[in-house]
């Protein structure tokens, strides 16, 4: 059922660890990291573990810290396609990678030649992150996300802030400073493991999980988020904005007045000259204060200024 390594730490164990698990999740392998604030992406169908760590080598001296896939097919087809990591968000600031590892994302299958992974990925993370690019940020997403998917992994990697997000982190381990996304990888196939990738994962979702199109189609919205989920939760702090520049700044106040959240951006508003209060005494407020009605002043008058000429 594939395995995710988020790598940062290159050893010997690792590399017997990836040899064992392309041993038993031989259909695809990908990696991706974040170099110079972009993404990079590769990924191949190997036709033998020299492959994988040919690709692996080829790789690892651009960054000391990167997430690898190994696939083991059980929706869709062994494709270049279907394999890992998945793009979810990009554009020319930012980039955002995506890996899964579990039975079965919540999304319905429109057709048998994709994956579960790549429906998700297509129709729920893109719009997601088309509307806020920065959600990865809230807590709040996160817990909700991580509920939606039940036990199933998934590690998104940010370009510009060259962060992974692992998604219930909890349902793998660590092997020193690297991350396994389950701890099944190396079991030796045995009878029950056989059963295991004979079995057919549609019997485990309802009838809006299927390959029926056209009853897909006709079914009503359903969101298991909360009604009034919003992309900016209250949770939301002044501190977050740290990481943003002021392209992102005016995206995120554009999205708060089209989501009619504007108390939000008043609370940071709030917190910020509480926290610029605390740490400043009363004469320097008052220098600020000064400082900004004289570059008010200048601004009148360059504007009186300009109308003259006119």
């Amino acid at each position: 059922m594939c395995l995710i390594i988020v790598i940062k730490e290159y050893n010997d164990q690792l590399i017997k660890d990836m040899e064992i698990a392309y041993n038993r999740n031989s259909d695809g392998f990908g990696l991706m990291y974040s170099k110079n604030n972009k993404l990079i992406t590769d990924k191949i169908i190997p036709k033998n573990f020299n492959d994988c760590l040919n690709l692996f080598n080829l790789h690892k001296e651009q960054t000391n810290k990167m997430a690898i896939h190994f696939r083991f097919t059980t929706e869709g087809v062994s494709t270049l396609e279907n394999c890992h990591p998945f793009i979810s968000f990009d554009n020319e600031n930012k980039s955002i990678g995506l890996m899964h590892n579990g039975a079965r994302l919540p999304i319905p299958l429109l057709n048998k030649k994709n994956s579960d992974t790549y429906f998700f990925n297509e129709n729920y993370l893109k719009p997601l992150f088309r509307q806020n690019k920065n959600i990865l940020n809230s807590k709040y997403f996160i817990e909700e996300l991580e509920s939606h998917i039940n036990s199933d992994k998934l590690v998104f990697l940010d370009s510009k802030a060259n962060q992974f997000f692992i998604i219930n982190s909890n349902e793998g381990n660590y092997v020193g400073k690297n991350w396994y996304s389950n701890d099944y990888w190396n079991i030796i196939p045995n009878s029950s493991y056989n059963s295991y990738m004979n079995y057919d994962y549609s019997k485990s979702f309802d009838n809006q999980y299927n390959y029926d199109t056209e009853t897909f189609n006709n079914l009503p919205y359903q969101n298991n988020f909360d009604d009034d989920y919003s992309f900016y939760p209250n949770d939301l702090k002044a501190k977050d904005l740290i990481n943003m520049d002021l392209k992102d700044i005016d995206e995120l106040i554009d999205e708060l007045f089209l989501s009619d959240q504007q108390e939000i951006l008043s609370e940071l508003i709030f917190e910020l000259c509480e926290k610029l209060k605390s740490k400043t005494d009363n004469n320097q407020l008052m220098l600020i204060d000064e400082k900004i009605e004289g570059v008010k002043d200048l601004k009148n008058f360059f504007s009186k200024k300009e109308g003259l000429k006119k």
